[in-house]
């Protein structure tokens, strides 16, 4: 991951003292790209960039320009299919600085304008500065794995990776919403574009923005997932096909992310989701030592070392394990809100930061995980007692006597 940050004054030309503001909000995002900093003052934007170097290692620095440098742009994600979308685009004619995966998005820009975005395979969050048109873009992608906060306040618009580097910006107010504090306690987490800061809004996932010189903003959705409503029909396939599509698609997915020009390692929790991942990445790379990271508890209840050890030997892999105490919770406990940037309401965030201190301690910046398993494969207990319930297979006092009283209150 690496961090973004910048403001567009609506009114004025940037100033050296804008670039001290930026380079202010960069600082706050050094945790996200301790590789390097960087920032960049031109018209009247104001962009900051820090870096984890993943790709293009001696030369992928940010901001990155277009051949005629109209086209500003910084980016905090990886593009998965960069290399067959730079050889098309090489094939085309456009000329690369770089060999970072992100400048795909530049050429892009220049052939579609942003229909281009349904062409990337990604996990990202940028801003593009079109000087032409006088524009700034700003996107994310389409499951909203990379955030992005704004504000606009008076006549400057402001942006960045963490809300944290917002608050650096002298116009910026700290105040509670408490639409957004009644989220947390309400639901599983906040609700985009929501946030627990009053006026400071996230990026939904599958949208851009465009900010013009004058102030307007558009707010525009490129993507959404559509569920099927009614029976789900099979399309005369068996569900074997469905099955072998399922297993090709995940293969690539695994595939494209061990694209790097660092060392790589994964998660190993001793799960399903994290065990196929391991056994996946030991089929399309076997001959090569991989590094597996583990958390472990000194509780046999929770401990699950025996299915860890067992996945790491069956993949080739160096199991690295970190023992997580009681303590440990409230030592990363503030942390980890600080890093939340919203009140938690389980302590398994602390566990993760233990593990990615442990990643990086040994020199570690790509790590593939099982996120977002659950979600899809019903994994967590909820999803499934939700299919049971619609099946006819639970059934309980309250949910009856909830049937009762809508019948007494409604008639129906």
């Amino acid at each position: 991951m690496c961090g973004i940050c910048g403001f567009v004054k609506f009114d004025k030309k940037a100033s050296y003292e804008d670039k001290m503001v930026v380079n202010k909000m960069n600082a706050k995002l050094y945790h996200r790209g301790p590789d390097a900093q960087a920032s960049a003052i031109f018209d009247n934007v104001a962009f900051g960039f820090s870096r984890l170097s993943i790709i293009g290692l001696e030369n992928g620095m940010q901001p990155l320009y277009n051949e005629d440098d109209t086209l500003v742009l910084i980016c905090n994600g990886e593009i998965f299919n960069y290399i067959e979308l730079r050889q098309q685009l090489k094939a085309r004619g456009h000329s690369f600085k770089t060999s970072s995966d992100v400048e795909v998005i530049l050429h892009l820009y220049e052939e579609q304008g942003m229909e281009f975005l349904n062409e990337i395979n990604g996990q990202f969050a940028f801003a593009l500065y079109d000087k032409r048109r006088k524009k700034l873009i700003c996107a994310r992608d389409q499951m909203g794995i990379a955030p992005l906060f704004y504000t606009k306040i008076e006549n400057t618009f402001i942006f960045g990776s963490e809300i944290k580097s917002l608050l650096e910006h002298p116009l910026v107010k700290t105040e509670i919403d408490p639409v957004g504090l009644d989220q947390v306690m309400t639901f599983a987490g906040l609700i985009s574009p929501r946030t627990m800061f009053k006026g400071i809004n996230s990026l939904e996932n599958g949208h851009y923005l465009e900010v013009d010189d004058n102030g307007g903003i558009l707010n525009i959705e490129y993507w959404d997932l559509i569920y099927p409503e009614g029976e789900v029909r099979m399309n005369g396939k068996p569900e074997s096909y469905y099955v072998d599509k399922l297993e090709d698609l995940f293969e690539k997915s695994i595939n494209l992310r061990l694209r790097a020009d660092v060392p790589s390692g994964f998660y190993l929790s001793g799960g399903l989701d994290s065990s196929m991942i391991a056994m996946k990445v030991n089929k399309l790379i076997p001959d090569i030592e991989k590094e597996a990271f583990s958390i472990d508890f000194i509780d046999s209840q929770h401990s699950e070392s025996i299915y860890q050890k067992l996945i790491a030997k069956e993949s080739n892999s160096k199991l690295n394990q970190r023992t997580f105490f009681y303590e440990d919770i409230s030592k990363r406990l503030q942390l980890s809100v600080y890093h939340s940037e919203c009140p938690i309401k389980e302590t398994y965030n602390t566990a993760s930061l233990a593990l990615s201190e442990k990643v990086r301690s040994n020199g570690i910046k790509v790590i593939q995980s099982g996120e977002g398993a659950d979600e899809f494969f019903a994994g967590y207990v909820g999803y499934r007692f939700d299919k049971m319930r619609q099946m006819g297979y639970v059934k309980n006092d309250a949910s009856d006597e909830e049937k009762k009283l809508r019948k007494k209150l409604w008639g129906r």
